[in-house]
């Protein structure tokens, strides 16, 4: 389990999942930031 773990953490993750990842996190950061100082 921890083996298959460290191998799977080391394979760099596949384009479209990285693009996936930055764009729901820049898009949680800024929805946050718009309800934050939107008021």
């Amino acid at each position: 389990m921890e083996e298959d773990f460290e191998r799977w953490m080391s394979k760099p993750l596949p384009a479209g999942l990285q693009l996936i990842l930055v764009m729901a996190t820049l898009g949680s950061v800024s929805v946050w930031l718009l309800f934050w100082f939107g008021d």
